[in-house]
């Protein structure tokens, strides 16, 4: 007997069943079935422009239902079953409900419970987040049925295993686009593909910097970057610093204003903070100014994402505590440097802003 004969059965007649997934809980049904997609949507209440992804079965092949270039296999391998959506180029043997401007969006996701049913179903599923569009993401079953359980003919499973969504990467085009960050980084996606990856219009992007005490090198950092950025990314990158050990509470050390009043730049708003977990959730990049600050964002849980300053064309930038004001203008001007050579046009990149 089939372990989720239920389940089955249920997505066979055209229902819609709330099951956990790897990020959060996700409403499936037949994507065979028109009627059954649609009964997302209206559960959903989800604008028909926005396409379900697909969830494929054990069995189907791909290649049936998409066009599969050298960076989606990169990225399938690496990271299916996972949280990672693919958006690629629809054949026509795809599911026309789940097609958009010729487009699909296809993930497996990495839950027992989804694997193991996959396993067994001989139909792929349409699939979205178990939430009304525009409400946050739900997570566990008493969520579902709280916000759902009258709309929907079942739910499966007791807890989603994450807390992000999945990360949505376009690979349709010439050069891969972010629609959606989520739990997959964008450094852990450029290193399997070996490339600089595009964000979407909708999307931001925030980058750090971070020192030892986050009154100098940092702070420093952070504000001549934010001077030299285009107008227009303005609202699009978020800049900020933070410190492995700082006096909670202080501002830019006075040395360090000094020689960026000089480039007609002020930090005078500047307040020490920690490096947090949060806070390296939120960051696409940290960047360390010196070796063991990259081992300790890491520690923390930074991954890829953390990043030694002068990457690998530069030396670890020294700490000018206690030095002369000569010695603070010597790492201003490295800072600048290594700004306009590496990161800023990285993050220019991002937005295709040269």
């Amino acid at each position: 007997m089939r372990r989720y004969s239920r389940v089955i059965d249920v997505l066979r007649k055209g229902g819609v069943v709330a099951v956990p997934t790897d990020t959060v809980y996700g409403l499936v049904s037949d994507a065979r079935n028109p009627d059954a997609v649609q009964r997302i949507y209206e559960v959903k209440r989800r604008p028909k422009d926005k396409p379900l992804v697909l969830f494929p079965n054990r069995s189907m092949d791909l290649r049936e239902v998409a066009e599969i270039g050298d960076d989606a296999c990169k990225l399938i391998d690496a990271f299916w079953p996972g949280a990672l959506t693919v958006v690629l180029k629809a054949t026509g043997s795809a599911p026309g409900l789940l097609v958009s401007r010729g487009k699909i969006g296809m993930r497996v996701p990495r839950h027992p419970l989804l694997e193991d049913l996959l396993s067994e179903l001989e139909f792929p599923l349409a699939s979205t987040s178990a939430n009304i569009s525009g409400s946050p993401p739900l997570h566990t079953k008493e969520e579902v049925e709280k916000y759902l359980g009258g709309r929907i003919d079942l739910i499966v499973g007791d807890r989603a295993l994450g807390q992000l969504p999945s990360t949505v990467i376009d690979l349709s085009g010439g050069r891969p686009i972010v629609l959606r960050k989520g739990a997959i980084s964008l450094r852990d996606i450029e290193l399997v593909l070996g490339k600089d990856v595009l964000l979407s219009g909708e999307q931001s992007f925030t980058l750090l910097f971070l020192c030892t005490g986050n009154t100098c090198r940092s702070p420093m950092a952070e504000y001549i970057f934010k001077s030299k950025l285009p107008s227009e990314l303005r609202d699009k990158v978020r800049v900020i610093s933070a410190g492995i050990s700082p006096p909670m509470g202080s501002g830019i050390n006075p040395e360090a204003e000094r020689v960026l009043k000089e480039l007609g730049i002020s930090g005078a708003a500047h307040r020490t903070r920690s490096l947090t977990p949060n806070l390296i959730e939120e960051a696409d990049l940290i960047l360390g100014m010196e070796n063991f600050h990259v081992s300790f964002a890491v520690e923390l849980g930074a991954g890829s994402k953390a990043l030694l300053f002068g990457a690998d064309r530069y030396e670890e930038v020294p700490d000018p505590i206690g030095s002369d004001v000569e010695f603070y203008r010597n790492v201003r001007d490295m800072i600048v440097e290594v700004i306009e050579r590496i990161w800023l046009p990285y993050v220019l990149r991002k937005f295709s802003v040269s």
